[in-house]
């Protein structure tokens, strides 16, 4: 790997990667982002693989993976 990928590895998170950080499977993962029930997914270039910032994933698992809503109510503000 070279430095811009370190780089980007450091600050994203891959599908397989949330689901290994909150122990489901990536089925479940995609059907939560695809609900609207975890932080956006990053949308960089034209890729259509998803990837999220890993510090809005770690703050979200850290707030017990709440809802956009449950989450704007309990923390006051938007996670996207």
């Amino acid at each position: 790997m070279n430095d811009k990928e370190n780089l980007s590895h450091e600050l994203t998170v891959t599908t397989a990667e949330v689901a290994e950080m909150i122990q489901r499977s990536v089925r479940f993962v995609l059907d939560l982002n695809r609900e609207n029930k975890m932080p956006k997914a990053l949308a960089i270039g034209s890729s259509t693989a998803l990837l999220w910032s890993r510090e809005a994933i770690e703050k979200w698992i850290a707030a017990g993976t709440p809802t956009p809503e449950e989450y704007e109510r309990d923390y006051g503000d938007r996670r996207d």
